[in-house]
């Protein structure tokens, strides 16, 4: 599983399109992660954890939602993803 995070936290700083057909079962597999592992992120982590892989929402979506810029989303997204994958 944490060669799954790994890989995703690689292709979302690769900025490649992470949410298509073929990262479907890999999106599945951090989505399982985060149902496991929710309480060892912050609550913020969390919340944009969850728009980006559960809603699918675009970084720009998600921060307009949380009131900061994208490039902020892309930085909690990748210490929450960051955080699971030490665990």
């Amino acid at each position: 599983m944490k060669n799954k995070i790994l890989i995703l936290n690689n292709e979302i700083l690769r900025r490649r399109k992470i949410f298509n057909d073929e990262n479907d079962e890999l999106l599945e597999d951090i989505k399982q992660v985060l149902r496991e592992k929710r309480k060892i992120l912050t609550p913020r982590e969390r919340k944009v954890l969850h728009r980006r892989f559960y809603k699918r929402q675009d970084l720009e979506t998600v921060g307009r939602e949380l009131g900061v810029t994208r490039e902020r989303i892309r930085q909690i997204e990748a210490k929450g993803l960051e955080r699971l994958y030490e665990d």
